[in-house]
This record gives C-alpha cells, structure tokens and sequence, in this order.
C-alpha cells in the first residue's frame, strides 16, 4: 500500500478505535517497519492531519520528513571541515 494510503487509514483506524495499542497498530501497518519512533510520526500525523491546519495533503505532508523527505528546493546544510592549526590557536588566544 502506498505511504500516503497507509496514513489516511492509519489515522481513520486511531480515530475509531483509539485504544488499540502500539503492538495492534504496528501489526497492523506494516508500512512503519516495526518502528515505534515511526508509529509516534504517524500517531502526530493523524493529530495535525485532523487539527485543520494546513489547507492541502502536500502542505501536511512537508511537515513530516520521516515520510516524505525533505521538501523540494530545501538542502541540507554543507558539511564544513575546521582544522585546528597551531596559527588559529595563537591567534585566538593571548600569549
């Protein structure tokens, strides 16, 4: 099932049946491997899913990277290397 039609039902299956536990719902959604930090995304999924906040599904889903990545034209930040050499230690501090 696509990820998108595993949420929808996932938060459609918590709001009838909200007692389920975690064990009943991870069995039941595959989709989140197992992964309890990914049935709690999907947990807060449904909640601002349901909250009426984001006016479209692709607005909602920019919110949750551990699901769809990161928004398109976002990079992430370029790794920068620092050398410690014996000049920037001198510089930095008084003799």
């Amino acid at each position: 099932m696509p990820l998108q039609q595993a949420l929808n039902d996932f938060s459609a299956t918590i709001a009838a049946k909200p007692n389920l536990s975690d064990s009943d719902l991870l069995s039941k959604f595959p989709e989140f491997n197992n992964d309890p930090s990914l049935l709690q995304s999907a947990k807060d999924y449904a909640v601002t899913a349901s909250s009426g906040k984001y006016s479209t599904t692709d607005a909602l889903n920019s919110k949750f990277p551990e699901f769809f990545g990161a928004p398109s034209g976002v990079n992430a930040p370029a790794k920068q290397n620092f050398a410690i050499t014996p000049e920037v230690q001198l510089n930095n501090y008084p003799s």
